[in-house]
């Protein structure tokens, strides 16, 4: 019994073969760009959330330093505030009931 390939046979199996390799060498070309825009985007995800951080922060330092103006009555500082486009309100303290120790 001979079980040879017909010319057909041969360039059918040797085609699919072909696109097959074709196929895996495109598979791996796709995983290597993906892999180097997953590390992009991680890269970027990382700096807002640094930027998140890094906003609470300045956030609490500009509210701390306006509080001070306010208390200390530092005009330089409230200045200086204001040259930043940070402006605020002096409030008064809460009132206290008299009498309290």
């Amino acid at each position: 019994m001979n079980r040879s390939l017909t010319a057909l046979q041969f360039w059918s199996l040797s085609g699919t073969a072909g696109l097959a390799l074709i196929l895996v060498l495109i598979n791996i070309s796709l995983f290597m760009s993906n892999r180097s825009v997953q590390t992009e985007v991680n890269s970027r995800q990382h700096y807002i959330n640094e930027s998140i951080k890094i906003n609470r922060l300045s956030n609490q330092l500009i509210q701390s330093l306006a509080n001070v103006s306010a208390q200390t009555k530092d005009d330089k500082l409230k200045m200086l505030l204001a040259t930043h486009g940070i402006e605020f309100a002096e409030t008064s303290p809460p009132f206290a009931v008299k009498g309290a120790p």
